[in-house]
């Protein structure tokens, strides 16, 4: 599927088996979100004190996506989960961008469904469940349609399509931030179209792990980093002998004794021939295992 980078802080990891050098699946850690009312709440984060500097020292799993069938074999998805909160993560989030790391934040992929009533973070230790997400989230337009919204706001409005499609910082970066999703919001607000076109109102789940006994205390400047004391054991062998013998095997039995195990790999060439609602109807329940 197309991925869409978050705006700012992202480190990419492939995650590979040791011994047979497989591929098992993809991470990616990114700039925090900066509002999610439930987790600030947990943390006792005023705005302020979070935008200034604090929110750097946090980030967020946005993309965790195993490899099948080890997503729906060995629930791998919880293995990467596990690994976001790792000290390979937390030492290179440090090395590349100076911060010191004390915290990961992570949203669910599909909210509260019928298909999907629970996440994979869902009881997954070291993840806590903060709440769900109060906003929507935005349809992503075709690349035709992306056209025909430039194209308008060339015509219609000149200085907005400059601003936000042709001016450009000393840097070359463009001159507005987040420049796209600007110029849809304000192009959407023009045209009057109905809310129910462009925006999903599905809640996500909210999951925040701390890497620190006193991690809210350090985001709240409370203690300085050298106070900071170790929660648990982040080395990627304790996380993953703790996937291994808390989850993965109990899922494989699981799935043995029902005579439910998966032997495919790829199942891209039969999505080809499906409608999406036969996707979803064939697939969704696998999503997130």
């Amino acid at each position: 599927m197309k991925n869409n980078s978050n705006i700012g802080r992202n480190l990419n990891f492939l995650i590979r088996d040791k011994k047979t050098k497989k591929w098992l699946g993809v991470t990616c850690m990114s700039s925090d979100f900066l509002d999610l009312t439930p987790r600030d709440e947990f943390i006792g984060w005023d705005r302020t004190r979070k935008t200034q500097k604090m929110i750097n020292h946090t980030c967020i799993g946005s993309t965790i996506v195993p490899i099948q069938p080890l997503g729906y074999n060995l629930v791998g998805g919880k293995l990467l989960a596990l690994l976001c909160l790792s000290d390979t993560v937390e030492k290179t989030w440090e090395y590349q961008y100076k911060d010191k790391l004390v915290g990961v934040t992570t949203t669910s992929l599909y909210g509260k469904t019928k298909e999907i009533p629970l996440s994979q973070y869902d009881r997954l230790k070291h993840w806590k469940k903060m709440g769900w997400t109060a906003g929507s989230v935005s349809y992503e337009p075709t690349k035709p349609t992306r056209m025909m919204i430039q194209n308008w706001l060339k015509k219609n409005h000149t200085y907005k399509y400059f601003e936000w499609y042709v001016a450009k910082k000393d840097t070359g970066q463009p001159h507005k931030r987040d420049h796209r999703n600007r110029s849809h919001t304000f192009t959407y607000n023009q045209l009057s179209i109905d809310k129910k076109l462009i925006k999903s109102d599905h809640a996500r789940g909210i999951y925040f792990g701390e890497l620190y006994e006193n991690t809210r205390e350090f985001l709240k400047e409370e203690i300085e980093q050298d106070k900071l004391i170790r929660k648990f054991d982040n080395s990627t062998q304790a996380l993953t002998e703790l996937w291994k013998n808390k989850y993965a095997k109990k899922r494989l039995a699981s799935l043995t004794k029902q005579g439910r195990v998966s032997t495919e790999t790829h199942f891209y060439d039969d999505i080809i021939y499906l409608s999406w609602e036969e996707t979803k109807q064939k697939y969704l329940p696998q999503v997130g295992r």
